[in-house]
């Protein structure tokens, strides 16, 4: 069997919440080197939003995570249940849309019962 690597990982350098990303060769030596020297310092920190633990990097790795779950079950009702593909991509995302309408409508009915349905404007 014959292994090809096309890229290896990113590497972070983080040093009191601060997150630089190492582009230089992946050397220990280099690396060492790099460390020792300060040439991080060299280096632009992340912005806020972009560091691995941010709330909008969180909502990201969830959104990344439903979609892998949505491909698992779509792999299931293909493969195991077999289904057909373009009625799996169709249930996928009309049952989702139907919820999504019925938990707007409840929110709906739950605002008019607690505070009443609006009212019409008045005209002149």
């Amino acid at each position: 069997a014959v292994v090809s690597t096309q890229s290896t990982g990113t590497l972070f350098h983080v040093k009191d919440g601060e997150f630089r990303v190492y582009s230089g060769p992946r050397s220990i030596d280099v690396w060492k080197r790099f460390l020792a020297e300060k040439e991080w310092e060299k280096l632009e920190t992340y912005s806020w939003y972009r560091k691995p633990g941010s709330i909008p990097m969180r909502i990201f790795g969830l959104l990344i995570s439903f979609a892998m779950k949505v491909n698992d079950v779509h792999d299931y009702l293909t493969k195991e249940a077999n289904v057909p593909p373009f009625v799996s991509v169709i249930g996928l995302i009309a049952i989702p849309l139907f919820v999504s309408l019925l938990i707007f409508l409840a929110c709906i009915s739950t605002a008019h019962t607690l505070w009443g349905k609006p009212k019409a404007p008045h005209t002149i």
